[in-house]
């Protein structure tokens, strides 16, 4: 059996499609997998399986100005459709999963005009556009939160709640050992500031700000994990020395896991794998979405701030003075973290990995017959 699987190039796309890969393995013990993507970055990774076929297409995102950039993206728009009809013609898949961007949408759009079994897995709680047309077409589709499985039977679409899968290499670390590893005291508050893999420019500056405005006693009590993207480090690690708070400052850092269970309060953004993760390691949170991400990003912030697990902040009303207040409260009150992260503990998604795993499978085996 062959087994193509298709993600856009960011973690959030990835993480899925690996754990699909790990929940497939008893499917067909000698069939293949195929991985394509759009990221050469991912060739020569540890994350993807050796056994796992690699394949790459051309993507860009176009809009709607006229400039040579805008036209050297459309080219690549062509060749990589040109790139992924030839995959589904060469390699003849039995079954084909997408989990969304510009790679997934047209691997899924001509194996579905292929007749070939179509899977889509939507990780936000607002669908994607190249999901959200390729919904129409496919034979199945696969959401993380209840509000888009609403949204899909709504529309008498074939679609399945099982949640977003983690991603593989995330485990839980005790927080004696977690803060052990980063030299924190038992007696501190650790705030964890990621403001996404390149980092956030606007919540690296907003919260180092707030800390200024910190009251002094209550600064030593504080500890601050920071994940600043490489382009900010440098400043953000100098701005620290005349805060007086202790600091560990990252351009990046490769084990979350020991990072999130360091920590009391997560400072972030609020795209699909990172919410996973909160809910994952049972987190209490300031959720800052990114504005300029379609609605994606608020639209999951708001099913945690609603359901008690999370405080969302919206950019435009982001100010120092705001952000150091919401800060105050998690420290006036040390039940309100813990409430906050027991929430956020139950929003975690058991299972999702198998669940999804298995409505391929059921899907594989009814075209079998």
């Amino acid at each position: 059996m062959r087994i193509l699987i298709a993600a856009g190039g960011t973690a959030g796309h990835l993480y899925p499609a690996l754990s699909l890969i790990n929940n497939l393995k008893d499917l067909d013990k000698d069939g293949k997998i195929f991985l394509v993507l759009n990221s050469y970055k991912y060739k020569r990774s540890p994350l993807v399986p050796e056994d796992v076929n690699l394949l790459f297409v051309d993507s860009r995102s176009v809009n709607r100005s006229l400039s040579l950039h805008n036209l050297f993206s459309v080219v690549k728009l062509i060749k990589g459709f040109i790139q992924s009809f030839i995959i589904i013609i060469k390699y003849k898949p039995d079954i084909v999963i997408g989990f969304g961007g510009y790679a997934s949408f047209a691997i899924c759009l001509f194996s579905a005009m292929n007749k070939t079994p179509t899977v889509i897995h939507e990780q936000n709680v607002v669908c994607g556009k190249a999901n959200l047309l390729l919904s129409y077409v496919v034979d199945k589709v696969l959401v993380s939160f209840p509000e888009t499985l609403e949204y899909f039977r709504k529309r008498k679409i074939n679609a399945f709640l099982v949640g977003n899968p983690n991603r593989p290499d995330l485990k839980q670390i005790e927080s004696v050992l977690a803060r052990k590893y980063f030299g924190i005291g038992l007696d501190k508050f650790v705030i964890l500031v990621a403001g996404g893999s390149q980092g956030s420019r606007k919540i690296n500056q907003i919260f180092l700000e707030a800390l200024d405005l910190i009251p002094e006693e209550l600064k030593n009590g504080l500890s601050i994990i920071h994940l600043s993207g490489k382009s900010d480090f440098e400043w953000v690690r100098s701005t620290y020395k005349n805060l007086g708070i202790e600091n560990k400052v990252y351009d990046f850092f490769e084990d979350m896991s020991y990072a999130y269970s360091a920590s009391d309060l997560v400072i972030a953004r609020s795209g699909a794998m990172t919410i996973t993760e909160i809910c994952f390691f049972g987190r209490a949170s300031i959720l800052i979405p990114y504005p300029f991400a379609y609605g994606h990003q608020s639209k999951n912030a708001e099913y945690l701030s609603g359901n008690n697990a999370s405080v969302l902040m919206e950019e435009k009303y982001l100010s120092a003075s705001l952000l150091k207040e919401r800060i105050l409260e998690f420290l006036a009150d040390k039940n309100k973290p813990l409430k906050m992260a027991s929430f956020a503990k139950a929003l975690f998604p058991v299972d999702a990995g198998k669940k999804l795993a298995q409505e391929v499978k059921c899907l594989y085996k009814a075209n079998l017959r």
